[in-house]
């Protein structure tokens, strides 16, 4: 199953792309609705392309859904995307997220799109990707209105 979520930010592509290359990013956009606490304990500096992260997961920052695995796939500053290819325990086989910046009038457009399988579970982290990418992007904007502080 595919979720994809977009947003416009008041904010230069050139701007949101290098804070979307941050990990700290994903601390901020996730919390309260998930949390990932790496196994290495690191949650700053860029992501690599080629590396794989583990870390244990959590619906809701409390629902323990057990260890999950991003593979960085990509990072491609000159399209502005970053893909991922994450799975984890408890069903899930497959979480490929994509994560896309573009251009658009004065600002940007943001998009999430998530391919999910995980076996007869699939329905029930579909429904959860899309509250999950919803409140990123509430987030995110939250983030551009207050000039990226916080992170």
């Amino acid at each position: 199953m595919k979720v994809h979520v977009s947003t416009f930010l008041n904010a230069s592509p050139t701007t949101v792309w290098s804070t979307v290359k941050r990990k700290e990013l994903l601390h901020y956009v996730i919390a309260p609705m998930g949390k990932f606490s790496p196994l290495d304990g690191i949650t700053r500096g860029a992501w690599i392309p080629g590396t794989a992260y583990d870390g244990r997961s959590f619906m809701f920052s409390i629902i323990p859904v057990g260890t999950r695995t991003i593979l960085i796939e990509s990072v491609d500053d000159r399209s502005m995307t970053i893909q991922s290819r994450e799975h984890g325990e408890i069903g899930l086989k497959k979480w490929d997220h994509l994560i896309a910046v573009k251009p658009e009038g004065d600002g940007s457009r943001y998009s999430d799109t998530i391919e999910i399988d995980a076996g007869v579970f699939t329905l029930l982290y579909w429904c959860y990707a899309e509250m999950f990418y919803r409140h990123r992007q509430r987030k995110w904007r939250k983030l551009v209105r207050h000039n990226f502080a916080g992170l």
